[in-house]
């Protein structure tokens, strides 16, 4: 069956609720919410210190974490292990392709 795109808006707009929901449940900081939600539902590639949490490189993000992002690395971690489709997890073959 192919997806028609009411299907894949749908889709994307399910899973846009589910990630702000849970955004808001772990706690994640405002000013990364919407780079988050731009690589997950977009394949927008966000900014340096999220494309370092995302690639899973901590000695990177902890160098570019503000006073704000450091102490919510562990709620990011559980966030994108918890929330996020593995496929997003792949800088590299998941930007652009939403």
């Amino acid at each position: 069956m192919t997806e028609t795109t009411d299907d894949r808006e749908a889709r994307r707009g399910a899973m846009r609720r589910r990630l702000q929901a849970a955004m808001v449940e772990w706690e994640i900081p405002a000013h990364l919410r919407r780079g988050l939600e731009d690589w997950v539902i977009d394949g927008l590639v966000p900014g340096r210190f999220l494309s370092a949490v995302i690639g899973n490189n901590l000695r990177v993000a902890v160098c570019l974490a503000d006073d704000v992002s450091l102490p919510a690395l562990p709620q990011l971690a559980l966030l994108l292990i918890n929330t996020v489709p593995y496929p997003a997890l792949e800088l590299d073959t998941w930007k652009g392709v939403r």
